[in-house]
């Protein structure tokens, strides 16, 4: 029941007040995963953070998809879950997290950490990953040469590769 009100207040749009409720959100589903959520709450977790990861919405401030970014990690490294839930939203996801390491964050703290939740999808999607593993190839020397002395950056950079 919850649940179901947090995804409906997180598809609102409007007043730029949308963006801290939308943090909120990501907030209040990242402290609950301990809780398991049912399959059918699943899919509408990962529908609602493919909609805060989306650069599009100018209420998906960087602080809305770093937060969705790390209940995304949190949601995938559950033992138990099945993976073909979120198989449906995993390309656009993916393209979302792309775009916010390489246009949108600049310090390298942020990068790393949402390169580590790039990590845990790849991980977690196996063989469903490659078709965009070029994508995800051509972003690494990028991120290396922007590590600059940041080993903290570099060990992701490769957690990222030998996943």
């Amino acid at each position: 029941m919850l649940l179901h009100l947090f995804v409906s207040q997180g598809f609102q749009t409007g007043s730029s007040h949308y963006s801290i409720i939308r943090q909120r959100i990501s907030m209040v589903i990242f402290k609950r995963v301990a809780n398991k959520f049912s399959d059918e709450s699943r899919i509408e977790i990962y529908k609602l953070l493919d909609h805060f990861l989306n650069p599009t919405d100018p209420l998906n401030r960087k602080f809305v998809r770093i937060y969705a970014c790390n209940t995304l990690r949190c949601m995938l490294q559950e033992r138990f879950i099945k993976i073909s839930n979120f198989l449906p939203y995993f390309p656009s996801i993916l393209e979302n997290i792309i775009v916010l390491l390489t246009k949108n964050l600049t310090l390298l703290e942020s990068k790393s950490d949402v390169l580590d939740v790039l990590s845990v999808v790849v991980k977690r999607v196996r063989c469903n990953i490659a078709p965009y593993t070029d994508s995800i190839i051509q972003l690494l020397p990028i991120l290396w040469d922007q590590s600059g002395d940041n080993h903290e950056m570099k060990c992701s950079i490769l957690q990222t590769m030998t996943s």
